[in-house]
């Protein structure tokens, strides 16, 4: 395994975002074939919880929940290096209209500002909240939404 194709598995997530989502799907489970076929787990539960963003993005609803569940699960054992399982988790229980979507978007909220107070140096710390498009649609959900 290369550096490269750990970055192109990387971008393919990214890139599922920005693309119509059928295509979407299949860039992210490439990236998630790739991601279990060389066994990096952090990869994997974040590309689960892409796979649930863009599975939205279809309106097949019962499918994001199923993987964005999936991924939470992995959470504590294989950590993805970003927030966008608290999203992705958040926006599939929002779209199945389940009342629990507030907390999980809360613990999102939550996340993000420990690692910024924690993590960030003050002065990349503006940057990392608003620069990070993950980042910066978990805190513009919660202003939508009233949380802090």
């Amino acid at each position: 395994m290369s550096g490269w194709e750990h970055g192109l598995a990387r971008m393919r997530l990214e890139h599922a975002m920005l693309v119509g989502p059928e295509e979407g799907v299949g860039l992210v489970q490439k990236s998630l074939g790739w991601a279990r076929a060389h066994y990096i787990p952090g990869m994997e539960t974040e590309a689960l919880a892409y796979l649930a963003r863009t599975l939205l993005r279809l309106r097949r609803v019962e499918e994001a929940l199923e993987y964005s569940a999936l991924a939470l699960k992995r959470l504590n054992t294989f950590p993805p290096p970003s927030t966008g399982l608290g999203l992705a988790r958040y926006e599939a229980l929002k779209g199945a209209g389940e009342p629990l979507a507030g907390q999980m978007l809360q613990k999102a909220l939550d996340w993000v500002d420990h690692v910024a107070q924690q993590h960030v140096p003050q002065e990349f710390r503006q940057g990392y909240l608003s620069q990070n498009p993950i980042n910066a649609e978990v805190l513009r959900l919660g202003r939508l939404e009233g949380l802090s």
